[in-house]
């Protein structure tokens, strides 16, 4: 993690209007599905080419399976927001909070964002002392595939006659003719995650001595942490 400290920033935000309290909501959904995909060869094809080509050594494992249509899935990104201020004349304030919720068309790939903000304002001594405060936070979980190239590359070229599920003993099928190709499924089980946390506050003080002279004060201060982590389990190739 880091932690760091400035001054001397100024920051512009929206601020509660001091009309009293509001409310407001802003949400929006999508789905995401894949614009194309590759056509590949199914089981049938495939022991059709293996029994005309008299390849005595092709694996058939007796099983139908679509590994790319097993990987993907329907995706859904949802986004919502509350926000809410108010005030009086001399004080106000602002505060939001948020979350997006994505799910992305590769099964396990995803990611989560929380965030929280709030902003205030208050005017003393008539209006000759101002003093404005804010602070924003947010939490991201992502969850990656990984390794991109060689999943894909693995759910292209696998054997098309290997279950979908796993083997009695936990393992997932392989075919042992193939050393450079992992079960896709398999490698959908591999957790990479990356974790991130921000923290940001500004303050600014602003002392109006007579009419044309005035000091100003500014602060900030940001808090950032990320964390990856990877765990491949043993019942697969890469493992």
């Amino acid at each position: 993690g880091s932690r760091g400290a400035a001054g001397v920033i100024v920051v512009t935000t929206k601020k509660g209007k001091g009309k009293g309290f509001s409310l407001s909501y802003d949400g929006q959904y999508g789905v995401e599905v894949p614009y194309k995909t590759i056509q590949l060869m199914d089981a049938a094809a495939y022991r059709k080419v293996v029994a005309d080509k008299g390849y005595t050594n092709a694996l058939d494992a007796g099983a139908t399976t679509d590994f790319m249509g097993e990987m993907l899935q329907t995706g859904f990104t949802q986004n919502h927001k509350v926000s809410f201020g108010g005030g009086v004349a001399d004080s106000n304030f602002r505060a939001s909070l948020g979350v997006v919720d994505q799910k992305g068309i590769i099964k396990t790939n995803g990611m989560q964002l929380y965030t929280a903000k709030i902003d205030v304002s208050q005017r003393l001594f008539d209006n000759k002392l101002t003093f404005d405060a804010g602070i924003f936070g947010s939490k991201r979980h992502n969850r990656y595939v990984n390794d991109y190239q060689k999943t894909f590359y693995s759910a292209a070229s696998s054997n098309p006659t290997l279950p979908a599920a796993r083997n009695e003993d936990g393992s997932w099928p392989e075919d042992p003719n193939a050393n450079e190709i992992d079960n896709p499924l398999g490698r959908l089980t591999i957790k990479d995650r990356e974790e991130e946390a921000l923290l940001t506050a500004n303050g600014r003080i602003v002392w109006k001595i007579i009419p044309e002279l005035s000091l100003q004060f500014f602060g900030s201060y940001t808090y950032s942490n990320k964390e990856n982590s990877k765990y491949v389990p043993n019942d697969i190739k890469a493992g």
